[in-house]
């Protein structure tokens, strides 16, 4: 009945007399049981809400009596059924609010798919009850993309990339994987897929449908797209990067050690280039090419040089040139080598090969500058009986000794007449020769 208090409830009959014909009396107690009947409502998840496998579920109920006010401290049992898999949450009151229990489940316990959840109420002098939501949520277990690599982090063009993703998700589900890439600017361009069933760990790995070329060089974005057969899907941020250079190479050595070269008959250079990223010979010979420039040491073994000449290295990585010495080499043995010149070879990293030995023959005329008279290289002004003096600098590219003699042409003389000769030994450096205290002239 309606103001009861639920539970054990003393009863007694009190008769109080009306006439002299009876006493008044109360009977001895009786104990009469009152039970109360429980309503339970699941009030979360309701209506087939999704969550992921691995998230704290919160499940919620409220339970009222037969006097529709919540009723506290009720032990309340969800029960979560996915076909043969029942699990349980015990349900606690939450402070301030009567009447409503909860209570957090760990999904990482569960399987995909939808679950049901029974909420079971009970309590001292309250008839047991209980109410079943079918479909209450969905499960789903969102295939998980780990560690996105790509090896080599870094290279050439002509390099062969593989590019990882570690994929999981829940047993009995299949993944597809697809692959994608873009050029820093540009758009996303897919290039494959793959899939897996039962992917725990499972590491996938791909390459770009086509190989890189050296308009490839730059910047490079690459991302993991992935849904299963339940329709969840993740992706990677598609902030991956890694950077597409220019290829490295290799000058090898083929003939031109040793050789002699005169300004006649030259030296031949032969290199081949290597490439390293592609690993071989094979060289990019139209609109791109390979530029080798050769150089020589000058006058010593070491030291100053100058570049002799250049190719382009063949399809098949060969750069061969003739060497002529010109005035600038002296003779001796001389140094060669060749290096990738980066300024027209736009594919290709800058190397240089080992040096090499070549022989230089020559037997330039001797050299002279620096001419002056009396100070000046003109317009000399000096009394005809007076002491004249000229100077003049000269050197032999091999060093030989210089005889260097003075000629003056005069109106007296009709053409140039010897005045004075030196001597200058082994004349390889630069020397100053002085004509001093000429009076050869006279007044006419």
């Amino acid at each position: 009945a309606a103001g009861f208090q639920v539970g054990p409830q003393v009863w007694y009959v009190s008769a109080t007399g009306t006439s002299a014909c009876y006493y008044s009396n109360t009977s001895e107690n009786f104990t009469l049981i009152i039970y109360g009947e429980l309503d339970a409502e699941l009030t979360q998840p309701v209506n087939g809400q999704t969550f992921n496998r691995g998230e704290l579920i919160p499940i919620k109920g409220f339970v009222s009596n037969d006097c529709e006010s919540g009723e506290s401290g009720a032990e309340v049992i969800f029960t979560l059924e996915n076909g043969v898999n029942v699990y349980e949450c015990v349900g606690s009151d939450v402070p301030g609010y009567p009447g409503n229990y909860s209570c957090n489940w760990d999904s990482n316990m569960g399987v995909a798919g939808y679950y049901n959840i029974t909420m079971n109420v009970s309590k001292g002098y309250f008839y047991n009850t209980s109410i079943k939501v079918i479909n209450a949520f969905r499960l789903v277990t969102t295939p998980r993309l780990d560690n996105p690599t790509v090896t080599p982090s870094s290279g050439g063009w002509g390099r062969f990339y593989n590019y990882t993703v570690i994929v999981s998700d829940a047993p009995g589900e299949t993944v597809n994987v697809s692959f994608w890439l873009k050029k820093a600017g540009g758009d996303w361009e897919f290039q494959g897929w793959k899939t897996c069933t039962d992917c725990s760990n499972t590491i996938l790995w791909f390459n770009r449908t086509v190989n890189y070329t050296c308009e490839d060089i730059g910047t490079w974005f690459y991302k993991f797209n992935a849904t299963d057969n339940l329709g969840t899907s993740n992706t990677t941020t598609g902030t991956e990067y890694h950077t597409i250079d220019k290829d490295d190479i290799i000058l090898t050595y083929v003939s031109g050690n040793e050789t002699t070269a005169t300004p006649a008959t030259p030296a031949e250079f032969v290199l081949r280039a290597y490439d390293v990223d592609k690993g071989s010979y094979e060289i990019l010979y139209d609109s791109k090419y390979l530029k080798i420039n050769f150089n020589v040491t000058i006058t010593a073994f070491e030291g100053a040089n100058k570049t002799v000449n250049s190719t382009k290295a063949n399809a098949t990585g060969y750069a061969s040139v003739l060497f002529y010495p010109d005035p600038d080499f002296t003779s001796g043995k001389r140094q060669w080598w060749g290096w990738v010149d980066t300024a027209t070879s736009v594919c290709y990293d800058y190397n240089e090969s080992s040096k090499y030995n070549v022989t230089v023959v020559v037997n330039w005329p001797p050299k002279y500058a620096n001419e002056s008279v009396m100070g000046v290289t003109e317009g000399a002004s000096h009394g005809w009986g007076e002491s004249w003096n000229f100077t003049i600098q000269v050197r032999d590219g091999e060093g030989d000794d210089l005889n260097i003699s003075l000629l003056v042409d005069t109106p007296a003389t009709d053409g140039f007449v010897e005045i004075m000769r030196k001597n200058c030994t082994a004349c390889s450096e630069w020397t100053q020769i002085n004509f001093t205290d000429i009076t050869n002239f006279t007044c006419a």
